[in-house]
């Protein structure tokens, strides 16, 4: 369980989903969050390039799908 009081301090808040990937957030609750750190936006950077093929990491598996084999239903 995370508090309230424990979104409202902190230095960076970010969401997380299958859809959304990682989206990170400006303000909670009416309290502005520190815009300029620097942790989410590289998390969120590496994370698109292992997805996209760009990088590797021993601890994520992809595949790599060529667009010619996807087929638009």
């Amino acid at each position: 369980m995370i508090d309230h009081t424990e979104l409202i301090i902190a230095d960076e808040l970010g969401i997380c989903g299958t859809m959304t990937e990682l989206v990170t957030t400006d303000s909670f609750d009416g309290f502005l969050l520190n815009q300029d750190s620097p942790l989410l936006p590289k998390i969120r950077e590496r994370f698109f390039k292992i997805v996209r093929g760009e990088a590797t990491d021993p601890a994520f598996v992809t595949t790599v799908i060529p667009k010619r084999y996807i087929v638009n239903i």
